[in-house]
């Protein structure tokens, strides 16, 4: 990327995927088995040549720090050349004031050593395809302060629940007010931004000034066409907010189906990890699996339908999964039947065990679990 830019991915909006996220970060919880979900955004910066981020972090440090590893796999993998993560000790604990906003001044230093003349925020619970680099040229170009990211939606009624309907007229934002799901057609923010590095100064002390518990997202609804213009910029490709439980399967299933999944995975543009040392999946000489993702290090020898299983998760023979998400290091019995469930990492299932959710109220396993 010709332009020095900083590219921060901010954990403090995440909304909570009900009990999958009591002991850990949205941005940090496995996702397609192999993935976590702050993968998406930080691929999307490495992708789009930014080599400088920062991770806002607002609780569950060590979960976040567990993924990141050494962060070697990141640096060798990818473009980007430094990562630091910026966490607010203190603020931790006032919990109205463990904001984005109050974050980043405790970890000033970060800009201040950096020079990037922009700065593009993205959040972790919302995965999509984004290049930025097309977005930043035409942010700079118009010679714009701050640009929206937005998606138009049919479903508003029921997603992006914890995000701003926005009113765009001639390319800038007019107005925002709250999604209160009384609406199917709609174009919501995707709380995704980019802003030049005096403006987001200028914009952190206003917002103190009106209200210390202000966060990013705040301050822009408040101060836009006031102190300053939003630009406001389509996205027109594959987005979803992970808000809820019911939604991280809904979500997860949906990328079964290739119609959604090649929007997300292109060659062209690589999903980075971390890096594991995992031996290719085993299978059994009766295994039965259909429409399902199967990731490394797990071994079957049951029957597997319409699921996710994670690495190193072992399946039992005459063991059937339907409709199901198993975590990590889960291992299953054999002769188990699971349908509608998540299971989280570490569980153990016994042999013949049944465990039965539905599709609207999928049955949840706790980390560790044995039964």
């Amino acid at each position: 990327m010709a332009s020095k830019v900083l590219g921060l991915l901010d954990l403090h909006n995440c909304p909570e995927l009900g009990p999958l996220t009591t002991a850990r970060s949205l941005a940090s919880t496995s996702f397609l088995g192999r993935f976590a979900f702050m993968d998406f955004a930080l691929s999307n910066f490495s992708n789009s040549g930014i080599d400088e981020v920062g991770i806002l972090v607002k609780a569950h440090l060590r979960s976040v720090l567990k993924h990141m590893g050494s962060m070697q796999s990141w640096n060798i993998n990818t473009k980007i050349g430094r990562e630091t993560i910026m966490y607010n000790e203190r603020g931790n604990m006032n919990r109205k004031k463990n904001t984005d906003i109050n974050n980043i001044l405790v970890n000033d230093w970060v800009l201040h050593e950096s020079k990037a003349k922009y700065i593009i925020i993205q959040p972790a619970h919302v995965v999509c395809k984004i290049d930025f680099e097309p977005i930043l040229k035409e942010h700079i170009a118009r010679d714009e302060k701050i640009s929206l990211i937005y998606k138009h939606i049919d479903d508003a009624h029921k997603a992006f629940a914890t995000h701003n309907i926005v009113n765009v007229k001639n390319g800038y934002v007019r107005s925002f007010k709250n999604n209160r799901q009384k609406e199917k057609d709609a174009l919501v923010s995707m709380e995704t931004y980019i802003i030049n590095r005096d403006v987001l100064t200028s914009l952190i002390e206003e917002a103190l000034k009106f209200n210390p518990t202000y966060t990013i997202k705040d301050a822009i609804k408040k101060f836009a066409n006031k102190l300053f213009k939003v630009h406001a910029i389509e996205h027109l490709g594959y987005a979803r907010s992970f808000d809820s439980l019911e939604h991280f399967v809904d979500y997860s299933f949906e990328l079964l189906d290739y119609r959604y999944a090649h929007q997300l995975f292109q060659n062209d543009w690589p999903i980075y990890t971390i890096t594991r040392d995992t031996t290719p999946t085993l299978y059994g000489t009766k295994t039965n699996i259909r429409d399902s993702f199967i990731a490394n290090g797990a071994i079957v020898e049951g029957r597997v339908e319409h699921s996710i299983i994670s690495r190193n998760v072992k399946v039992g023979r005459g063991a059937i999964i339907r409709n199901s998400i198993v975590l990590a290091d889960t291992a299953i019995g054999e002769n188990a039947v699971i349908n509608h469930a998540v299971i989280d990492k570490y569980c153990r299932v016994s042999d013949g065990v049944h465990i039965d959710g539905s599709k609207a109220n999928p049955k949840y396993i706790e980390q560790g679990k044995k039964l």
